[in-house]
């Protein structure tokens, strides 16, 4: 898969494709709701144009619109270490204290595509079933 401009959209691993997911949960002081929104706004179109990202968004939570997720996908480990020391990162970090509230969680995933992740074999006798009231698409 490319993105615009011809450029790879995952990484190589040991002959497979795969990228690195990492997500924030910002929990925001709620009079502080836009001072966050504009700090955020700002950090994602920065990190967008660093190399190796794949991919940069803010959403805001259905259920708590004072709980902001920042995820990201990075090409691989080296661009993500690379923005982890740079400017845009140290910015935001420095920006953070003037609305946060609470505790900021990251988790860091790796996917790799379906051609490179091994057959899963259920027993008969399991089930793959949306949770009740759910609808998978």
């Amino acid at each position: 898969m490319t993105v615009p401009g011809g450029g790879a959209i995952l990484g190589e691993r040991r002959g497979g494709k795969r990228m690195i997911i990492v997500q924030a949960r910002i929990p925001v002081l709620g009079d502080k709701r836009n001072i966050a929104y504009q700090s955020i706004h700002q950090f994602v179109d920065r990190v967008r144009t660093e190399q190796g990202c794949l991919s940069c968004e803010a959403l805001v939570t259905l259920e708590n619109p004072d709980v902001i997720v920042i995820q990201q996908a990075w090409r691989g480990a080296d661009d993500l270490n690379t923005h982890a020391g740079g400017p845009h990162l140290d910015a935001f970090l420095d920006a953070l204290p003037q609305f946060v509230d609470g505790e900021v969680s990251t988790l860091r995933y790796e996917a790799f595509a379906a051609e490179d992740t091994p057959d899963i074999e259920l027993d008969a006798d399991e089930e793959m079933a949306a949770p009740q009231g759910v609808t998978l698409h």
